[in-house]
């Protein structure tokens, strides 16, 4: 049986790959799995928020319209960025958190 930290680490990684090819769900999936294997590991709350970003990024390409369009790009946002302050607290040189929080 692998330890937690092995694991979290074995899927961020695995989620990357994902992200990188552009398979952003499955990416999405492995991030979850990493944070469930060890929720104080920081990467993968940050990819998380940019997960987040690039959901709210297909909706503004048209993906839904009108009130339905402005809720799920709110509710994106604020959970992107709740993804990003909690890689902060982590870790608190996280560059991409860092970076997207401005």
């Amino acid at each position: 049986m692998t330890e937690p930290f092995d694991d979290a680490i074995y899927r961020y990684w695995l989620g990357r790959v994902h992200w990188e090819c552009g398979r952003f769900k499955e990416a999405r999936v492995q991030f979850l799995l990493s944070a469930k294997a060890n929720p104080n590991y920081s990467p993968n709350f940050a990819y998380l928020g940019l997960y987040s970003l690039q959901i709210e990024r297909d909706i503004e390409k048209g993906t839904c319209g009108g009130l339905i369009s402005f809720v799920l790009t709110l509710t994106t946002l604020m959970a992107g960025k709740r993804c990003f302050q909690k890689a902060i607290s982590l870790n608190a040189t996280d560059e991409v958190a860092g970076v997207a929080l401005g």
